[in-house]
């Protein structure tokens, strides 16, 4: 005997489609709202965590200290530049006396952005690295005052946990290598250095 098939009202479906999108929405909240600090993410995660944390859905880890994936990129990196009859700068610097005193605050920040240069150097993106090279350079010629400067990307490589160990022999390999002028014009341009086997030959007249 075939039991009597129940019938829903448009209604109800409403109510339980609402239901179901309000719970997939604090689940995405509480899964991608970890990843981002903005206003907006912290303002949901306020709203909306009794609920994601009641049924175990929020992961609640630090925003930035995700696992690593073993990837090259990952490691620290810094900037080196050099300009002619100074001392090299690096960024990240130790001291903060050229990108001013809050280092502890701005010293993440450069981490980041180094590591993601690497990550454009993994990728083969040439352009996104001439538009870093140039920010970076013409801001530190805007500091100093130079009209030309060698700008390099270096990835530290790991290395044994011995707090004797010279900073010199410490694994660097040079991402990146390129020449920041400034022209007649006042325009930064960005002319990256390769390797003599990588460049076209010169075409006889």
């Amino acid at each position: 005997m075939n039991k009597p098939r129940v019938e829903i009202s448009e209604t109800m479906r409403g109510i339980v489609s609402l239901v179901i999108f309000v719970h997939l929405f604090c689940v995405a909240v509480g899964l991608f709202a970890n990843e981002s600090t903005s206003v907006l993410a912290v303002q949901l995660r306020r709203v909306l965590g009794p609920y994601i944390r009641l049924l175990n859905l929020d992961p609640q880890f630090l925003p930035g200290f995700h696992l690593t994936h073993a990837m090259e990129y990952e490691d620290h990196h810094q900037f080196v530049i050099e300009v002619a009859g100074e001392e090299p700068i690096y960024i990240p610097n130790q001291d903060g006396s050229l990108w001013g005193e809050r280092l502890g605050f701005r010293q993440p920040r450069y981490l980041n952005l180094t590591r993601q240069f690497g990550l454009f150097a993994e990728e083969d993106n040439d352009q996104a690295m001439a538009e870093l090279a140039r920010a970076i350079g013409g801001s530190l010629m805007t500091k100093t005052g130079a009209k030309q400067m060698v700008l390099r990307c270096q990835r530290l490589g790991p290395h044994p946990l011995d707090p004797v160990m010279d900073q010199g022999n410490l694994p660097i390999d040079t991402l990146y290598r390129a020449d920041v002028i400034v022209d007649d014009a006042g325009v930064v341009r960005v002319h990256k250095q390769v390797n003599a086997d990588e460049a076209a030959p010169v075409r006889g007249s």
